[in-house]
């Protein structure tokens, strides 16, 4: 997949759509055209991401404190750096999700230590540091190897750093 703001933006963002449906911030169709674009690796425009995750664009606006916002550098920085901030500071939905939700939101980076296949899916064995080891999905990034650093949402292998 050619890296563009909107791939960069996707493959951060889609792992929160579940969240967003159950919350009702989406629609199902949205949740199913979102899916569709996941399933055949290619990601929406940018409009439809705009409609699909208002408030993360809108962080992302003030995280680029008037720069132009929609570029690879400035999205991946904002999830990168800015994103979990948010989190920890509860700003918006945070306020009210569980622990457990917002941990989940959290974009971690680790190393892989191993590689599972269980049922035919890729599990990535990823080492957060040298206490917290989790096991997530290779789905979105199937050819990361032993040893690559990558950064994880929501459990699912994002992209090699």
């Amino acid at each position: 997949m050619i890296e563009t703001p909107e791939t960069v933006f996707f493959k951060y963002a889609y792992p929160c759509s579940d969240e967003l449906l159950r919350l009702k911030t989406i629609s199902p169709a949205q949740k199913d055209l979102l899916d569709y674009f996941f399933d055949q690796k290619k990601a929406p425009k940018r409009d439809l991401l705009e409609v699909c995750f208002p408030k993360a664009i809108e962080r992302l606006k003030r995280f680029a404190d008037g720069d132009d916002y929609w570029t690879v550098e400035n999205i991946r920085s904002y999830f990168l750096v800015y994103h979990n901030k948010v989190i920890d500071n509860r700003e918006g939905s945070y306020a009210t999700c569980s622990r457990q939700i917002r941990d989940l939101c959290k974009v971690r980076c680790g190393e892989i230590h191993g590689i599972e296949n269980i049922n035919g899916n890729i599990v990535y064995v990823v080492r957060y540091n040298q206490f917290k080891e989790t096991r997530v999905s290779g789905r979105y990034l199937p050819d990361a190897k032993v040893n690559d650093r990558i950064s994880v949402h929501w459990r699912l292998a994002i992209e090699k750093l």
